[in-house]
């Protein structure tokens, strides 16, 4: 009864912390590892911004499971606190940009310094002190990023009326489609780069660790072994001829400054409030997008640490996903050893609550009826009726075809080429599926996010940040996306 009732409170404390607003559509398929880590406490942000959000998380496991919760309001406040004081002094975001870089070159370095090979002759002290730093550093970084993650048309003209009193919204709305078309190479063209330049010089017998990081999520990383296989069937052409390679990576550049040349003419026609917006677009997508490559790194340096913990514990490394980094894996050996059936009871079912102030705090009953909680004061309000749901614009155009939702990568198998993809949110091991897509829709999103970014290289229909799209559309269901619009019609 006791942990019965600790579970509820968690649930309610987190729904007290949202003070009547609404936390973001709930994500499937992140692990403890990541969003039990504090990534969303004071201790990041309390130096960043200058006015503090209540940023709380909550993560649920049952029936196989993760789905996560997270307070939306601080990335709107964070956006608006930056977006209006560069409308006011464009220098201003300078020095947010500079302070989000400032740990890219470290975490490059210890991606590459700590190899299996290094960290299995390391002293397990060191190395978690390492694990503990690495984890700072791209926490650090994401705290300076969260401007970046939320950002839409209708937020962006209000805030340029301000500064720009006789602006008309028909002018941030004719720009709009190619201010929110990223010129920079996105996360995934950036891999590409890195290992076509490899196999360019001459492929090593580095390239598949070298190349980890492609495929690591905010769930796991993958082994060797599945980066190897990924490795082939990506890149298997280029490794066979790496004449090819150096012809790809000429073609990219000139891909690249075909598209920065575009841009810069077709800017040189604004107006300098909406220069402003198109430049301000440019550089949080990149951002958002740049945090893909280097987090991923630093994940990857600190699973890798993880398994020779667990090795050493005689854990099995596939509950690695299952632990708290700071409080648990940072212990060592001994206490991993201690934990070993809490880490198998979370396989099943867990409760985590991770405030922005405070404790993190742990339950393993109840996390069905506990997310249901949570769930139910989401979708309150919320218009869930009818055949027609509505969200944003992420890439325009138009697809008729059969539903498949995909909650996370576990889903995966599932889909079929063809198929409308509908999902909480896509993250960078979505692409695959979003390649074979007909069209995209999301729950989350705006302008910056990952769909958004993906959809428009891929030149696919998407619509993005209709909150309930997993709620009300079925697998199967006949839909017509009218991207062009923000419409998703549920046909049959």
């Amino acid at each position: 009864m006791k942990n019965e009732k600790i579970a509820k409170s968690l649930a309610q404390s987190f729904i007290d912390d949202l003070k009547g607003e609404k936390p973001a559509p709930p994500i499937a398929g992140y692990s403890l590892f990541i969003f039990g880590s504090g990534y969303n406490t004071a201790k990041y942000f309390q130096k960043v911004f200058k006015k503090e959000a209540n940023y709380s998380l909550i993560n649920f496991r049952f029936k196989g499971q993760t789905n996560l919760f997270l307070a939306e309001g601080a990335w709107k406040q964070y956006n608006q606190e930056v977006f209006r004081q560069y409308l006011k002094d464009k220098s201003y975001v300078k020095n947010v940009e500079k302070n989000f870089y400032h740990n890219f070159p470290e975490i490059n370095k210890l991606y590459q310094k700590y190899s299996y090979k290094f960290i299995a002759g390391g002293n397990n002290n060191r190395l978690l002190k390492i694990v503990r730093h690495t984890f700072d550093l791209f926490w650090k970084s994401n705290a300076w990023s969260h401007f970046s993650i939320y950002f839409d048309i209708d937020t962006c003209f209000s805030l340029v009326q301000e500064s720009y009193p006789k602006t008309k919204y028909a002018e941030i709305k004719k720009i709009w489609p190619q201010a929110t078309e990223l010129v920079a190479e996105s996360f995934d063209k950036e891999q590409k780069r890195d290992i076509l330049k490899k196999i360019a010089a001459g492929a090593d017998s580095n390239l598949t660790e070298f190349c980890q990081y492609f495929w690591t999520s905010y769930k796991n990383v993958p082994t060797l072994e599945m980066t190897q296989e990924k490795i082939q069937k990506t890149y298997g052409k280029f490794l066979k001829n790496p004449q090819i390679a150096a012809k790809e990576l000429k073609i990219m550049d000139k891909e690249r400054a075909a598209k920065k040349k575009k841009f810069l003419a077709w800017r040189k026609k604004l107006s300098p409030a909406q220069k402003k917006v198109a430049d301000f677009c440019q550089t949080i997508m990149e951002i958002r997008d740049k945090r893909k490559n280097h987090f991923a790194k630093g994940i990857a340096v600190s699973w890798r640490i993880a398994e020779k913990i667990f090795s050493e514990a005689g854990v099995d490394k596939n509950l690695i996903e299952n632990v708290l980094v700071f409080e648990e894996l940072t212990r060592g050996v001994k206490f991993i050893k201690t934990i070993a059936t809490d880490l198998k009871k979370r396989e099943k079912s867990y409760l985590v609550y991770v405030p922005y102030r405070g404790a993190k705090k742990i339950s393993y009953t109840n996390a069905e009826k506990n997310h249901d909680l949570v769930n139910k004061y989401f979708m309150a309000g919320g218009e869930h009726g009818g055949q027609e749901i509505k969200g944003q614009t992420g890439n325009k155009g138009t697809a008729v075809g059969s539903a498949r939702i995909i909650y996370s990568s576990r889903d995966f198998h599932l889909f079929k080429k063809g198929e409308i993809l509908v999902t909480g949110m896509t993250r960078p091991e979505f692409v695959p599926l979003m390649k074979l897509a007909k069209a995209i829709i999301t729950d989350e999103g705006g302008i910056t996010c990952h769909a958004a970014i993906v959809s428009r290289e891929l030149k696919k229909p998407c619509i993005i940040g209709t909150k309930f799209a997993t709620k009300k559309i079925k697998d199967g269901d006949k839909l017509e996306v009218n991207a062009n619009k923000g419409v998703v019609k549920i046909l049959s």
